[in-house]
């Protein structure tokens, strides 16, 4: 018999500025719809300043597998993303 090996932790990236509704239907449909495990969704937070913003970060908090890492440099899509996979758990990385 084949030994089933475990399947790999995927690592979502979600670059963010605000946008709180453009990131809530990204978010909300992952939580709501996935059906593979295990995964991690990491927001990179670009200095959001959005008290919207800022009470769904809280929200958030409330998933394990939701990390939101802040970003406090000027906008670089690509430093930003980057920044996301340094911080990423997974073998397998989705921007």
């Amino acid at each position: 018999h084949e030994i089933e090996q475990p399947a790999p932790l995927v690592s979502l990236v979600i670059p963010t500025r605000d946008r709180v509704d453009l990131l809530r239907v990204a978010v909300d449909t992952i939580l709501r719809m996935t059906t593979y495990a295990p995964y991690e969704i990491i927001i990179m937070d670009n200095n959001s300043t959005e008290p919207e913003t800022m009470a769904y970060f809280d929200e958030l908090s409330a998933h394990e597998n939701v990390r939101v890492i802040p970003h406090s440099y000027p906008f670089n899509f690509s430093a930003i993303c980057n920044h996301g996979v340094r911080e990423a758990n997974g073998s397998i990385v989705g921007l």
